[in-house]
């Protein structure tokens, strides 16, 4: 199971992917183009799988989105 601090992360990426259903792009279409099997975008909305970073990315990217990463300003 995550961890709690990359749940605003997966909870994001979920959005990209109900984002993309909204633009009629269906979990089996999201899944070939990011070239991963369709189970893995199932465990990820029903939030029983951890990602790796390439699926993730592969996945944002399929969606239509990218992943930025910023510095935060309490460091």
């Amino acid at each position: 199971m995550p961890t709690a601090h990359l749940a605003p992360l997966l909870d994001r990426i979920r959005d990209c992917v109900r984002a993309a259903g909204r633009r009629g792009l269906s979990p089996y279409a999201l899944a070939k183009k990011a070239d991963i099997n369709r189970s893995q975008i199932s465990r990820l909305m029903h939030g029983t799988n951890m990602l790796r970073v390439p699926t993730a990315e592969a996945i944002v990217k399929a969606a239509g989105y990218d992943i930025l990463i910023v510095r935060r300003e309490d460091d």
